[in-house]
């Protein structure tokens, strides 16, 4: 039995990990729609999205800060 080699372009593999990096948002998004609607008064889902990714940003903003 003899391996088949597939070649891989960059954006082959780019889209790949795109793929996998969408599907891994897609629980968190869910979730951040389910908050925003168990609202009295709900906010819009770019700021609940905005809320929710300020320690992530800053979380960022520290390890940028540590590698310069």
């Amino acid at each position: 039995m003899r391996a088949i080699r597939v070649p891989r372009s960059g954006s082959m593999i780019l889209t790949m990990f795109l793929a996998l990096v969408a599907t891994t948002l897609l629980p968190i998004v869910f979730m951040a729609a389910l908050a925003a609607s168990a609202d009295a008064h709900p906010k819009s889902i770019g700021e609940t999205l905005k809320e929710l990714g300020r320690p992530i940003a800053a979380g960022a903003e520290r390890l940028w800060a540590r590698i310069r």
